[in-house]
């Protein structure tokens, strides 16, 4: 932002900090929107922009950041005590998660019968009946 014809804030007090730091010159020139800002390093305009940019994975792919100086800090609030919303247990034991931990558990069962199938002949660890190779086959 502008005061008195000079440049200021957070953004400008950090540049400035950071120019000086290295003993470089820097001029300010003030863009209308963050899509002119972006535009004008994109194509060499100017050297670098400071401000309140969202680093996303759109402008990452378009040009690289420095570390980010604020972190908002964005959380989810639920209302406290237990009648405001589903516990923690509640929300991670789940009908979505129980069916993809089912899945996953049948693939590893299923992937390792048919391994114990095809390998009974040429491994020894394999070679037992079908009742006991089903534990040893899953692990």
């Amino acid at each position: 932002m502008q005061r008195d014809g000079a440049h200021t804030g957070f953004s400008i007090d950090l540049m400035n900090s950071v120019t000086e730091e290295l003993g470089w010159q820097v001029t300010y020139q003030t863009a209308d929107s963050f899509g002119s800002m972006l535009e004008a390093v994109e194509t060499g305009a100017v050297d670098a922009a400071i401000a309140n940019i969202s680093v996303t994975a759109e402008h990452e792919r378009r040009m690289d950041f420095s570390q980010p100086m604020f972190d908002s800090g964005i959380q989810v609030l639920t209302p406290s005590g237990t009648e405001g919303g589903p516990s923690l247990i509640a929300a991670l034991f789940t009908r979505d998660i129980g069916i993809a931990v089912a899945s996953a558990l049948a693939l590893l069962f299923g992937g390792g019968m048919l391994m114990s199938l095809f390998e009974r002949k040429s491994q020894p660890y394999f070679d037992r009946p079908l009742k006991d190779a089903s534990f040893p086959a899953f692990w």
